[in-house]
């Protein structure tokens, strides 16, 4: 399925009051697009870039003022 903050969850939660219980939240993607099923020739650069506008879209439609987030999503992937 396409990318989007569904597919989105959070290892190690904040319990309610803040406080970190079990280790450093992190944002787990739970399902990064069927591109990655593509066979031996890999994942495309085009593959990738769609996957990444549709979720970059999907944070503008669901989330207002979330684009923080999206710029925060988009350096953490280029770190990879």
């Amino acid at each position: 399925g396409d990318l989007t903050t569904s597919n989105i969850m959070m290892r190690n939660p904040p319990s309610l009051d803040g406080a970190v219980l079990d280790g450093t939240p992190r944002l787990v993607l739970i399902d990064f697009g069927l591109a990655g099923t593509a066979g031996n020739k890999g994942v495309s650069h085009e593959e990738r870039a769609v996957d990444l506008y549709v979720l970059e879209r999907a944070f503008e439609a669901t989330h207002p003022g979330s684009k923080a987030l999206v710029e925060e999503a988009l350096r953490a992937y280029k770190g990879r």
